[in-house]
């Protein structure tokens, strides 16, 4: 009897095992079954999300093509490097021909970082500039010495060169960064342009750069010291007198307007007046060459609307707008840094010959 009641429960027994077994293998299978899903959610939520992304880029891709009309690669460039910054380092290495600085990055292709060669400057040696004259003794001295009037000049240099440069300086100053608190930064869009404007102003009071040549010195004085309390006033009246004497422009500016006024006495409209300046020493000599400056400047009358020639400044008696003058013109910097060349220099021009090296290793000319 015992053993017929035992045997029933070991059958039971054994079937409440497989149930229990059965019943904890679902719940494994329910729990792997839910994993699964959760990761094919999960990777259908992120394919969403990374084509609405794509989406959104897309559209904002062609929103910026429709408002820009500039090359693709070049928008590309902007969604991709918008947030980095690009740092060149140093502009501290010098040309081993003429000295003049560059970025390491700046070098010709065919060049190492240890022996760096560049093209843009004297064209591998091939152009080679002559130095600036000494500048008059009484503007060495204002370089040199050590006294407080020198010292204060170098201080102000900046400031004393605009004072009695011929050109103004003409920028687009991005305003953007200019309202906040942060240390005054100058930044600008596109490039620095040096612009002419006419000899006479409208009012006197207006007068400035080139036009302050024409007047008297005492009168100039007035208006550059009215316009700079701060510096000194014995330096600006020496800066004055040196750049009237020895400045190359000074006597082209002074016959220009001798001439304009002469055309204008025989009746015709100042504003109707203009000359060119013409920079080419092989110009007919007939027409109202300078007799000191001849190799630098022609003056040919006109009213400002014949056609001239690409680098020729016009200059106008009163009105009309101000003139660009172009960079490659070898006016450019002198008619700017008056201080630097105050003497009858021009600057960088197009027509600058290379200089090239005979068997014998002596300079030629090309």
């Amino acid at each position: 009897l015992q053993t017929c009641t035992s045997e029933p429960n070991r059958r039971a027994i054994a079937q409440q095992e497989r149930r229990e077994r059965k019943r904890v293998g679902n719940t494994v299978n329910q729990k792997a079954v839910s994993q699964q899903e959760r990761r094919r959610r999960e990777r259908i939520e992120n394919t969403i999300d990374r084509r609405s992304i794509a989406q959104q880029s897309r559209r904002e891709l062609e929103r910026v093509k429709r408002a820009h009309t500039i090359p693709d690669n070049e928008i590309f460039a902007q969604f991709q490097l918008q947030n980095i910054r690009h740092d060149l380092g140093h502009m501290d290495t010098a040309c081993i021909h003429c000295g003049a600085l560059h970025w390491l990055d700046e070098r010709i292709v065919n060049s190492s970082k240890t022996n760096p060669k560049f093209g843009s400057c004297c064209r591998h040696g091939k152009v080679i500039l002559p130095l600036l004259h000494d500048p008059p003794l009484l503007l060495r001295q204002l370089f040199e010495s050590q006294d407080k009037q020198c010292k204060e000049f170098r201080a102000n240099i900046c400031q004393y060169n605009a004072a009695h440069a011929f050109t103004s300086l003409g920028v687009n100053i991005d305003q953007t960064i200019l309202n906040g608190r942060s240390p005054y930064s100058f930044r600008i869009h596109s490039e620095l342009r040096h612009h002419s404007g006419s000899l006479l102003p409208e009012s006197s009071l207006n007068a400035n750069y080139a036009q302050l040549y024409i007047y008297d010195p005492d009168i100039a004085h007035q208006i550059r010291m009215g316009r700079n309390k701060n510096l000194h006033t014995q330096t600006m009246w020496e800066l004055q007198e040196i750049l009237r004497e020895h400045h190359a422009f000074y006597p082209i500016y002074q016959q220009a307007h001798e001439i304009l006024s002469q055309v204008c006495e025989e009746g015709v409209s100042e504003t109707d007046l203009a000359v060119h300046l013409h920079f080419n020493a092989a110009t007919d000599r007939r027409r109202y060459n300078l007799p000191t400056s001849n190799e630098i400047a022609v003056i040919l009358p006109g009213d400002g609307s014949e056609p001239k020639a690409m680098h020729d400044i016009v200059i106008r008696l009163r009105g009309g707008p101000l003139e660009h003058i172009h960079k490659a013109h070898p006016a450019y910097l002198p008619l700017h840094y008056v201080l630097f060349f105050s003497h009858r220099e021009l600057g960088w021009h197009a027509e600058l010959h290379h200089t090239l090296i005979d068997e014998y290793g002596q300079y030629i000319e090309d």
